[in-house]
C-alpha cells in the first residue's frame, strides 16, 4: 500500500479591533480582520495491491485561495439598577470564516495486476468530492451579567443564534476522511450562576438548551444505507481493493446461478469475477463503464458477452446502462433537511459545590465536588435510526485543594468519574472494505490523581524548601543538562575500487559519492559541578555523544551510437534505408547504456569526556567571568560502507558483423564492489576555556538575561587508527554478432564471459597531535536555582600531517550548531 498526501497551507492576516465608550455606561467595540488564505494540494492517488505500482505520480494539483474580511460588533450597556450590585447588558453580532480545502485523493482501483484509474470518477463522486468549501457564520447573541446581594449571588443569562453557510463536517470514506458541507443554524439560551449561602459555602449552576437544524434541500448518501429502502437496488461488495460498495438494480440477478458439486445453486457470485480474481460487477458497470452482465458497451436486448460468451444464465436480458445509476453506482441520496447536527445535544448542566476551611500556617482548604449531565443527540447526520444516537450521561467529579498563597504553594488531590461511569460520547463510521465498523469515543475510566503546584512568590514553607533565591546565588553543586543540533564537516579523502579508473566521466562519481552533506545530527551532554562551601572554585565532570549519518545513491550514465551505423559489409545499406527490415530498423535507434550506480552509508560520531577544575573571576563590566582546565578525552570515529556496481566499457567496433561470426566482437565488463572504511581518533590532552557573560536586563525578582560567550584551546595526544576492507568483481562479456550483444538473438553455447574477483586491505594505527579550538555565544535566562541558556558551538579538531588516501583524516573534524542547556542548582 502506497500512500502520500503533501499539503501547504499559507495564511496572512490583518486585523484590529477599537473601543468607543459611548456615554460613561455605554461602549461600542468593533474588530475587524482581513484573511489571505493560500492552500496547494498535490493528488497523489494511492495504491493498492498492484504489481505495476511506482513512486508516487501526482494527477493534478489543486490550488485555492481565500480573501475573507470578518468582524464582530458589541455593545454593553451598564445600567444603574436598584435591586442589583452590578448589571451589564450586551448585544453583539459576529462574522466568523474558516478556509475550506481539498480532499484527499481517491486511490487507484486494481484486480490482480490490472491497474484501472476512472477517468473524472473523483471529480463526480458524491461520497468523495475533490474539495469542501469553506465555512462562514454569522452569529448574534444578547445577555446580561448581574451581581446581587452584596456579591453573594451572579446571575447571567444568554440566547444565541447562529446560521452557518457550507458548515464543516467530515466522514471516512475510502479509509481517508473526507470533508463535506451543509448549511446550518444554532441557537438556543444558558444560564450560569454561582451562590454563597454562607462565606465558606460556594453553590454553582450552569444549564444550556440548543437546537440545531441543517438546511433545507441538504442531501447526502448514507454509507449505512446505500440503497436508501429502495427495494429494487441491492448493495454490491466489489473486489477487495476497491474500498467502497456500490449498488446494482436487483433483476441483473434474477436467475443467476453458479455451479458447485451439488448443482446449479441460485446465488449472485457469477455476476463479474467477484471472488474469483478479477473485476465484479461494480468494477464492470462504473469503472469500465459497461453493462455488468455482457462486460460490453450497453445495447438494449444484448444476445452475448464478451469474448463471445453466451447469456444463458440471463435468458430474456433486456440490457442495463450503468449510466442511469444514482450517483455513478455510489447510492441514493437521503434528505437530510430539518436534521440536528452531529454532537449537540438539546440539555446540558452542571452543578458545583465548594466547601473552604481556613487550617494554620495562611493553608486553605477547599472541598469540591460537580456533576455534569447531557441529553441524547446524534453523532452522524442521518437521525434516522437508533444505531446513530448517543445517549444520554453524566460524570461526577471530586477534588480536596489545600492552597498557601503566600508561600505559592497548591496541592490538589481528585477523583474523576467518581462513580465510574462509562458512556459512548462520540464516534465514527469507517469504510465499506472494514463491514462498516464504527469506532467509538468512551468517557474516561475513573482516575484518582494528585497534583502539586509550586509559584516562587518570594516566601517560603517547610523550612528552606521553595525558598526564592538571587539569580546570582552560588549553588554547592550544579547539573547541567544539554543538547545541541549539529552538523560535522570534514575534509575526507575517498577510498575507491580498484577499477576506479575505468569509470571515466561522465561516470566519474564513485569518489564524490563518499563526500555527501550528511544533515543534522544530534547532541546530548550531562555535566555535574561541586563547589567546596559554595566559593569560587568549582570540581566538574561532563560528557559529550553526538552522531549523524547518511545514506545516499547516486547514478549517471551514458549510452554509445546505436548499432546500424556501425555495420558494415553488404547490409550497410539496409542500416541506411528509410524502410530498413524490422530486424535493421531496431537496429537504427538500439544502443548500449554505460553505467554506474553507488550507494554510500556514511556515519560521523564523537565523544568527549571532560574532568575540570574552574575558578570565578571578578572582572569588571562582566557580571560573571571563569577560567577553567579540563582534561578531556576525546573519541571520533568515522564508517563508510559503499557499494558500486557498473558497466563503463560497451565496445562497438566498426564494421560489426550483424549475422554472422566474425572478429569484431562486441564487449563490455561489468564492475562490482563492497566496501568498508573505518577510520577513528582517540586522544587525550589539557583544555583551557575561559567563560564570560554580560547582563543585557532583568532584576533579582523576575531574573536576569545576558549574553554568554567562551573560548577554548587545547591539544590532544592519540592514535589514529583506519581500517579498510574491499571486495571487488569484474565480469568481461562479449558477442559474436551486433544480434546476439543487442538482444535479438540467442547467443551461441561458448563461454561468454570471464570473472575476476579479488579482495583487499589497509589496517593502520599512527601517533599523531591533535590542536583544538572552539567558541560559544549565546544568551541565558537565569532566576533562582535555575539557568536556561540557549546558543551557537563550534569546535575545530585541526589536521597536523597528512595521512595519505587510505588513512582518512578522521580526526580533522569541524562541529558546529545550536545548542540549549538547562542549570539546576541544589543545596541549602
Amino acid at each position: 500500500f502506497l500512500s502520500r498526501n503533501p499539503y501547504e497551507l499559507r495564511s496572512y492576516a490583518v486585523f484590529g479591533e477599537t473601543y468607543w465608550n459611548i456615554t460613561d455606561t455605554l461602549k461600542l467595540t468593533a474588530g475587524a480582520r482581513w484573511s489571505i488564505d493560500k492552500k496547494e494540494a498535490p493528488r497523489i492517488p494511492s495504491w493498492t495491491l498492484a504489481s505495476l505500482t511506482v513512486g508516487y505520480p501526482v494527477a493534478e494539483v489543486i490550488s485555492q485561495e481565500w480573501r475573507e474580511p470578518t468582524g464582530r460588533l458589541v455593545l454593553d450597556w451598564k445600567p444603574d439598577l436598584s435591586f442589583t450590585d452590578e448589571t451589564m447588558m450586551y448585544g453583539s453580532f459576529g462574522r466568523g470564516y474558516k478556509a475550506g480545502g481539498s480532499n484527499p485523493p481517491g486511490f487507484v482501483y486494481t484486480y490482480y495486476s490490472n491497474p484501472v484509474q476512472a477517468s473524472g470518477l473523483g471529480d463526480i463522486s458524491a461520497t468523495r468530492p475533490k474539495t469542501f468549501a469553506p465555512e462562514f457564520v454569522n452569529a448574534f447573541e444578547v445577555g446580561t451579567k448581574n451581581t446581587l446581594f452584596d456579591g453573594r449571588l451572579s446571575a447571567n443569562l444568554a440566547a444565541f443564534y447562529y446560521n452557518y453557510k457550507d458548515y464543516q463536517i467530515s466522514e471516512i470514506v475510502d479509509r481517508s476522511a473526507f470533508n463535506r458541507n451543509f448549511d446550518a443554524e444554532i441557537w438556543g439560551l444558558e444560564i450560569e450562576t454561582d451562590w454563597y449561602p454562607l462565606e465558606f459555602l460556594k453553590l454553582g449552576f450552569k444549564g444550556g438548551y440548543q437546537k440545531t437544524r441543517i438546511g433545507d434541500g441538504e442531501k447526502v448518501i448514507d454509507l449505512m444505507d446505500r440503497t436508501a429502502g429502495n427495494e429494487d437496488w441491492v448493495v454490491v461488495r466489489p473486489f477487495p481493493t476497491y474500498a467502497s460498495s456500490c449498488i446494482l438494480p436487483e433483476f441483473l440477478f434474477d436467475g443467476l446461478k453458479y455451479t458447485t458439486d451439488q448443482g446449479n445453486i441460485p446465488g449472485p457470485t457469477g455476476l463479474g469475477s467477484v471472488g474469483g480474481g478479477g473485476a465484479g460487477g461494480c468494477e464492470l458497470a462504473y469503472l469500465n463503464g459497461n453493462d455488468p452482465v455482457t462486460n460490453l458497451p450497453y445495447v438494449p436486448n444484448p444476445t452475448v458477452a464478451a469474448g463471445g460468451g453466451t447469456l444463458q444464465n440471463h435468458p430474456n436480458y433486456v440490457g442495463w446502462d450503468p449510466s442511469t445509476a444514482p450517483n455513478n453506482g455510489e447510492g441514493f441520496d437521503k434528505d437530510i433537511s430539518g436534521n440536528e447536527l452531529p454532537n449537540a445535544p438539546n440539555y446540558t448542566a452542571t452543578i458545583t459545590g465548594d466547601f473552604s476551611v481556613p487550617l494554620a500556617n495562611a493553608w486553605t482548604m477547599t472541598l469540591h465536588a460537580d456533576v455534569h449531565w447531557q441529553s441524547k443527540s446524534w453523532w452522524r447526520v442521518f437521525n434516522d435510526h437508533e444505531f446513530s444516537r448517543l445517549e444520554d450521561y453524566y460524570t461526577a467529579n471530586f477534588a480536596a485543594i489545600f492552597v498557601n498563597e503566600p508561600a505559592g504553594w497548591s496541592i490538589m488531590a481528585y477523583v474523576k468519574n467518581v462513580f465510574d461511569e462509562t458512556a459512548i460520547s462520540g464516534a465514527f463510521l469507517n469504510s465499506d472494505d472494514t463491514g462498516l465498523t464504527t469506532n467509538i469515543f468512551l468517557t474516561e475510566p475513573r482516575l484518582y490523581g494528585l497534583r502539586v503546584t509550586k509559584t516562587w512568590n518570594g516566601q517560603s514553607v517547610l523550612g528552606g524548601f521553595g525558598k526564592r533565591y538571587s539569580a546570582d546565588h552560588v549553588w554547592p553543586v550544579e547539573l547541567e543538562l544539554g543538547g545541541q543540533v549539529h552538523r560535522v564537516a570534514a575534509r575526507n579523502e575517498a577510498a575507491m575500487p580498484t577499477f576506479a579508473d575505468a569509470f571515466a566521466a561522465p561516470l566519474d562519481i564513485i569518489g564524490s559519492a563518499q563526500d555527501p552533506e550528511l544533515g543534522w545530527g544530534q547532541t546530548r551532554e550531562i555535566k555535574l559541578g561541586w563547589r567546596p562551601d559554595a566559593g569560587p572554585w568549582m570540581l566538574s565532570a561532563g560528557y559529550r555523544h553526538g552522531t549523524l549519518s547518511n545514506d545516499e545513491r547516486r547514478n549517471a550514465e551514458w549510452a554509445t551510437a546505436p548499432f546500424c551505423p556501425l555495420v558494415g559489409g553488404p547490409f550497410e545499406a539496409q542500416c541506411t534505408s528509410p524502410t530498413p527490415a524490422p530486424v535493421y530498423a531496431a537496429l537504427q535507434a538500439y544502443s548500449r547504456l554505460n553505467r554506474v550506480a553507488t550507494q554510500v552509508q556514511t556515519s560521523e560520531r564523537y565523544r568527549l569526556f571532560d574532568l575540570a577544575v574552574s575558578r570565578d573571576l571578578n572582572v569588571a563590566g562582566l557580571s560573571r567571568s571563569s577560567v577553567e582546565l579540563a582534561l578531556r578525552r576525546v573519541r571520533l570515529d568515522s564508517q563508510i560502507s559503499a557499494a558500486v556496481e557498473g558497466v563503463p566499457d560497451w565496445t562497438i567496433p566498426e564494421n560489426v558483423d550483424v549475422f554472422f561470426v566474425g572478429q569484431r566482437p562486441v564487449t563490455h565488463t561489468v564492475y562490482q564492489a563492497d566496501y568498508e572504511a573505518q577510520r577513528d581518533y582517540s586522544g587525550t590532552g589539557p583544555m583551557l576555556t575561559w567563560a564570560a557573560s554580560a547582563a543585557l536586563f532583568g532584576n533579582e525578582q523576575s531574573g536576569h538575561v545576558e549574553m554568554d560567550w567562551s573560548l577554548t584551546g587545547g591539544a590532544l595526544f592519540g592514535r589514529q587508527n583506519t581500517a579498510i576492507a574491499d571486495s571487488h568483481e569484474s565480469e568481461w562479456f562479449y558477442a559474436w554478432t551486433a544480434t546476439q550483444a543487442s538482444g535479438f538473438q540467442q547467443p551461441p553455447q561458448v563461454p561468454t564471459t570471464t570473472t575476476e574477483r579479488t579482495t583487499e586491505g589497509v589496517r593502520r594505527s599512527t601517533s599523531t597531535t591533535v590542536p583544538m579550538v572552539g567558541a560559544t555565544l549565546g544568551l541565558s535566562y537565569r532566576v533562582s536555582g535555575l539557568s536556561l541558556s540557549a546558543g551557537y558551538r563550534w569546535e575545530r579538531y585541526i589536521n597536523a600531517i597528512d595521512g595519505g588516501v587510505e588513512e582518512r583524516k578522521a580526526y580533522d573534524r569541524t562541529i558546529d550548531g545550536p545548542t540549549l542547556k538547562l542549570a539546576i542548582g541544589f543545596g541549602g
